[in-house]
């Protein structure tokens, strides 16, 4: 399967690399509009192999949607699926792209913010929802700080 090879991959060199193009698979809902829900087993699974690989997500420019099916509204498919992921070595070679570095620690800051917010949301209104963001978040947080501590390492 291709996220088992990913992962032999990263464990091969810790050389700067990219990985561009097709992926069948939504790392969110955001990444979907129409058809049937986004599996969250899959996400699942695509988010822990770029995960355990230490891949970026340089983000997108342009529509957010990259495929379509064309179709009149009531059977619009419409799907993200063209990506770009980089390693931590590459951001390094690369500061400037987008997605990296810089925005690294800007993505840490939001999430942080984002954190903050969710003990007074509980106060105010308890929810399960609100524990589930929280969890979120705070995997959110502990990927980021490991893709920050790799440039660190790679800087130094």
């Amino acid at each position: 399967m291709l996220w088992n090879n990913l992962k032999i991959i990263t464990n091969l060199h810790d050389k700067p690399w990219i990985i561009a193009g097709v992926f069948n698979e939504m790392l969110v809902d955001g990444d979907k509009f129409g058809g049937r829900a986004v599996s969250a087993n899959q996400s699942l699974i695509f988010k822990d192999c770029l995960d355990s690989c230490n891949m970026i997500d340089l983000g997108f420019w342009g529509p957010r949607f990259t495929w379509s099916n064309r179709r009149d509204i009531l059977n619009l498919i419409q799907e993200r699926i063209d990506r770009i992921f980089v390693n931590p070595n590459w951001c390094a070679l690369h500061p400037n792209a987008r997605g990296c570095l810089c925005n690294i620690f800007a993505k840490k800051n939001r999430v942080m913010a984002r954190l903050g917010g969710v003990p007074k949301a509980l106060m105010m209104n308890p929810s399960s929802s609100l524990l589930a963001l929280e969890n979120r978040l705070h995997s959110k947080l502990n990927d980021i700080l490991r893709q920050e501590e790799e440039l660190w390492v790679q800087k130094s």
